[in-house]
């Protein structure tokens, strides 16, 4: 039984620790987001300290600078939609948080702005980046192409709208997301636009196209588009293929010309550089991962094999970062009728290791997401569909804790 001196010594000590809001500061920067978030209910001050922006910037930088292989943050999971299990449900009302790690449990979080327009409105993905999701909310009516931008941080469920005025045209236009909060608390939206011709004397406007960016900075957009020259021809690609960011740009992969990338602070496209390939292989997609963008290459009479490539930071040159062979896959690579990489994910070393592992997220039979660890070889299914559905989950991206404000 514990002494009325010690009780007091231990009340005295908490109410010492609490009044110093300095000290309590210190604290609370060092736990975990999850358990974060649970403290912002025990009182209205420690809620009030934890929603400031800058104390939620210096936690994420302390996510970042935690492990001394990766000053960046660490992936925890992917972000998926299921499947609707009727083909006319289209609309994407809520997003499924998948954890790598079995001591977590999935999440579902609902896309909606908590107003009474919700069920009138269809909402659609756009982009994920480092914690953030870009996602349009418009009206179900067809032939309505307006609708309304947001953008929303998963882990802590704040929401922002930032609307693109003006007349936008879905099949004309693209939007990114640019997010990096090792190097700034600040978010980028950037929204290409297609300039499309009246007449014959306009056509070499075909071959540019306008960008107009959001900066959470400032909250406002850029007061002018800016008119950028495209160093290919055909400027449709910009529009119908899915760029990748990294590193301060968003890259494209084309696979009959020359691939290329939209630098953001300078406000210009250049060409990537070209991959080392022999004749019997192929370059398949690219993937964003950590600081470098990564390219996965396969070869045609190898199933199950395939070669992970990195961009130098520089720009100058391809790495041939990881070899990987699927064939002792232990759920059966070879029975399987299909697969696909979603991404390249590094986890951090245990306690008694000093090697970060690195996973590989594939989409086998469009039923089932597996994540493959390549130091080990080991493999584990995180997420299965119900027979009953009929496509597979749309993958959104990875999924980083963050309590960023925005």
């Amino acid at each position: 039984m514990r002494s009325r001196f010690s009780l007091s010594v231990s009340s005295s000590t908490m109410h010492c620790v609490v009044g110093d809001e300095d000290l309590l500061t210190e604290i609370l920067l060092r736990l975990p987001v999850k358990d974060l978030l649970r403290c912002k209910g025990v009182c209205k001050k420690w809620k009030s300290l934890t929603s400031e922006p800058q104390f939620r910037y210096r936690h994420t930088l302390g996510l970042c600078r935690k492990h001394k292989h990766n000053p960046f943050l660490y992936s925890s999971g992917i972000i998926l939609s299921p499947c609707p299990c009727r083909p006319s449900l289209r609309t994407l009302e809520k997003v499924h948080i998948i954890p790598f790690s079995n001591n977590s449990d999935n999440r579902i979080i609902p896309l909606d702005v908590h107003n009474k327009f919700d069920e009138q409105l269809e909402n659609s993905f756009l982009r994920s980046c480092n914690g953030l999701l870009l996602w349009k909310s418009s009206p179900k009516e067809f032939g309505v192409k307006q609708g309304s931008f947001y953008v929303s941080n998963l882990t802590t469920g704040d929401c922002v709208r930032i609307d693109r005025f003006g007349h936008h045209d879905a099949s004309l236009s693209k939007l990114y997301l640019a997010f990096e909060p090792w190097k700034s608390p600040h978010y980028k939206v950037i929204f290409f636009d297609k300039v499309v011709g009246n007449n014959r004397e306009d056509y070499e406007l075909t071959t540019k196209i306008k960008v107009c960016v959001y900066s959470s900075e400032t909250g406002s957009w850029s007061k002018h588009d800016v008119l950028v020259s495209f160093p290919n021809n055909d400027i449709n690609n910009i529009i119908e293929y899915d760029g990748v960011y990294c590193n301060g740009a968003i890259h494209w992969y084309f696979l009959r010309e020359n691939s290329v990338y939209f630098d953001i602070g300078g406000l210009c496209f250049k060409d990537l550089p070209t991959l080392p390939l022999t004749s019997s292989q192929a370059p398949y997609c690219e993937l964003s991962c950590r600081r470098n963008l990564h390219r996965i290459t396969y070869t045609s009479d190898e199933k199950g094999k395939f070669d992970i490539w990195e961009l130098k930071e520089d720009y100058s040159g391809w790495i041939p970062r990881y070899h990987v062979d699927l064939t002792t896959f232990q759920l059966g690579l070879q029975a399987c009728k299909f697969y696909a990489v979603l991404g390249v994910v590094y986890q951090p070393p245990n306690e008694d290791e000093e090697e970060e592992s690195v996973l590989v997220i594939l989409a086998v039979d469009f039923l089932k997401i597996v994540s493959y660890n390549l130091k080990n070889r080991r493999s584990r299914i995180i997420y299965q569909e119900n027979k009953g559905c009929y496509a597979s989950p749309r993958f959104h991206g990875l999924y980083f804790e963050t309590l960023m404000s925005i």
